[in-house]
């Protein structure tokens, strides 16, 4: 073994950690998406069933009919629908699933009665700050599964792209997602987080502009001085929702698998993938009777996949080359 000198593993440390945040090797990005995907699956495919076995209606005739009526319009649009049918697939999936919920009963708009035609956000409408240490340090736990879960969408995005993500683009995004939280607490929202289905919304109707989203977010602030508007669409029944978005959770997962094969085929490889896919499946089955924010790490299969993916990089790639002095050609094996 050469001779080494402890200090000379700091420079190379931080190279390796600057290389890792700019461009994660393929073995790792690719695990993170599947896992991405395989999480959205298990939300999508119980939205489409209409919930959990004790919610009345669970797989009832009408759930079934709508989610796979929803689902079979979206596939058959995605993939053979040309123009306008191709581009607006999730659209028309869900006029036609919401036309469908109302005359099977589904959809009922007593509720609208009580909401108010025009309304402005109250600032702090839960009271003012306080300070608690344990639900600083439980939310402080999901923000860094949100980050973990959104450097993956932010990967998987570039890849459909086939753009580069630079450093830029990764603060810009952790910063907007930031802010947004922030401004959403203060007026008695929900924190916000990259939504990882519309990736597959994006691949299967081809639609990468940013125009459509800029929209979007115009009519969504629009939509929050008009209560009732947006109450009227959130009664849209979780069985169109989860039959909608099944076909985009499935793209997720070959995106990750497209991703994965970009990998050198090699056994160090194949065990981080594998490793990583295991234990990301397998520990959160086991998550359950933990306390506080133990069981919010361990029952994040994201977060266990990145971590895990990052961990055996390290100490089977990037220490191994260091010690041969070819950390810097690391990426040559991946």
């Amino acid at each position: 073994m050469p001779r080494f000198v402890f200090p000379q593993i700091i420079p190379e440390f931080l190279v390796f950690r600057q290389s890792l945040v700019k461009k994660l090797t393929p073995a790792i990005t690719g695990t993170i998406i599947f896992l991405v995907g395989v999480s959205l699956a298990g939300f999508t495919l119980s939205e489409s069933l209409g919930g959990s076995p004790s919610v009345p209606g669970f797989a009832s005739p009408k759930t079934l009919f709508l989610a796979t009526v929803t689902t079979s319009i979206v596939l058959i649009l995605s993939l053979f629908g040309k123009g306008i049918w191709h581009k607006f697939s999730f659209l028309i999936a869900l006029v036609v699933g919401d036309t469908l919920a109302g005359f099977t009963g589904m959809i009922k708009l007593s509720d609208l009665g009580s909401k108010p035609l025009f309304g402005l956000p109250h600032l702090l409408p839960y009271g003012g700050f306080s300070f608690d240490w344990s639900i600083f340090l439980t939310f402080f736990v999901a923000y860094s599964v949100a980050v973990i879960e959104a450097l993956g969408v932010y990967e998987a995005s570039a890849s459909v792209l086939n753009i580069e993500l630079d450093q830029k683009r990764i603060r810009n995004g952790i910063a907007g997602e930031a802010a947004g939280s922030i401004l959403s607490s203060l007026i008695g929202g929900f924190p916000t987080t990259a939504f990882a289905q519309n990736l597959g919304v994006m691949k299967l109707t081809g639609v990468h502009s940013r125009k459509p989203i800029l929209l979007t977010g115009i009519l969504l602030i629009i939509l929050g001085f008009i209560p009732k508007l947006g109450a009227f669409l959130s009664l849209t029944p979780s069985p169109i929702i989860g039959g909608m978005f099944l076909p985009a959770a499935a793209t997720l997962i070959t995106t990750g698998l497209s991703i994965l094969k970009k990998s050198r085929n090699n056994d160090t490889n194949n065990l981080i993938i594998g490793l990583s896919i295991i234990l990301a499946i397998a520990v959160p089955a086991y998550a359950s009777g933990f306390p506080g924010s133990l069981k919010t790490l361990l029952s994040n299969n994201i977060l266990i996949g990145a971590i895990t993916a990052v961990f055996l990089h390290i100490c089977l790639i990037s220490i191994p080359n260091i010690f041969r002095g070819g950390f810097r050609h690391d990426r040559n094996i991946n």
